[in-house]
């Protein structure tokens, strides 16, 4: 078994994966193979994550994010697929399913959700 690295970021966010490069000037990131990523109740897992100097986060498909905290393979609700996260600015969510117990529930083709408003509750707007 190759053994994991993990990388606690400032931003109370963990990652873990068999190959971590991040560049502290920059805060650039590079994670590949296994990778968990949480932060808070959010847990991510994929095969890679980028994170360029614009502090941009894109996580390809497949990639699953939960709440749940059962093991892989039994947790309640999932969302599975290309994210794009952009601190304090926008979540992009592309060919994205909502899955209850790994049962495909609900399709988005393309979710823009933005994260620099200041008023409150939801809204969101399609596209493709």
């Amino acid at each position: 078994m190759i053994a994991s690295l993990v990388l606690a970021a400032a931003e109370a966010m963990t990652f873990t994966a068999d190959r971590i490069a991040a560049d502290n000037v920059t805060r650039a990131l590079t994670a590949t193979g296994h990778l968990v990523a949480v932060a808070g109740p959010l847990t991510v897992r994929g095969e890679s994550l980028t994170r360029d100097a614009d502090g941009r986060v894109r996580i390809p498909n497949p990639s699953c994010a939960t709440t749940c905290t059962n093991d892989v393979g039994h947790t309640h609700w999932n969302v599975s697929g290309e994210v794009e996260y952009k601190d304090k600015s926008h979540v992009i969510l592309r060919n994205a399913w909502l899955e209850f117990y790994e049962i495909p529930v609900f399709w988005l083709p393309y979710l823009y959700y933005p994260l620099d408003k200041t008023d409150c509750g939801f809204s969101w707007m399609p596209g493709y």
